[in-house]
């Protein structure tokens, strides 16, 4: 077979459709409450800590070499203080995102809806009540 040639598709609808029987149904509970988007607060947090790192880089090189202290303390001293400062603006500014998001929210109808097996009580002949599975001891 050439590269130009393919073989034929089957057509879709050459198929038998096959019905499904759902299971019944029923609405077990109906309420209503409010949806909307949220922010997920550990990318922002990983985002101003690496903020932070690129900060630290630029701040140790930006400045005139310290005689007291070589480049990787400096830099290690700001990269702690600049991861700690981008994960505090990552959060603030997840949060504010969130408070403006939410603003936009959507009351919607939640169905929950499952299948019940009908209750058929049992009854106890001596006693006429319902019997029950209860542990005998």
């Amino acid at each position: 077979m050439s590269s130009t040639e393919q073989p034929a598709l089957p057509d879709p609808s050459d198929r038998p459709v096959i019905p499904v029987e759902a299971p019944d149904e029923i609405l077990l509970e109906e309420a209503t409450t409010k949806v909307h988007r949220a922010p997920r607060y550990t990318n922002f947090m990983l985002l101003g800590a690496i903020v932070g790192v690129i900060c630290a880089l630029v701040l140790t090189f930006a400045f005139p070499e310290n005689p007291v202290y070589d480049r990787g303390q400096v830099f290690g001293f700001l990269v702690l203080a600049c991861i700690a400062i981008g994960v505090a603006l990552g959060c603030v500014f997840a949060l504010v995102l969130d408070r403006i998001l939410s603003k936009k929210a959507a009351t919607v109808v939640i169905d929950r809806v499952g299948t019940q097996p009908p209750v058929v009580p049992t009854h106890d002949a001596a006693s006429d009540s319902p019997v029950f599975n209860e542990k005998s001891e």
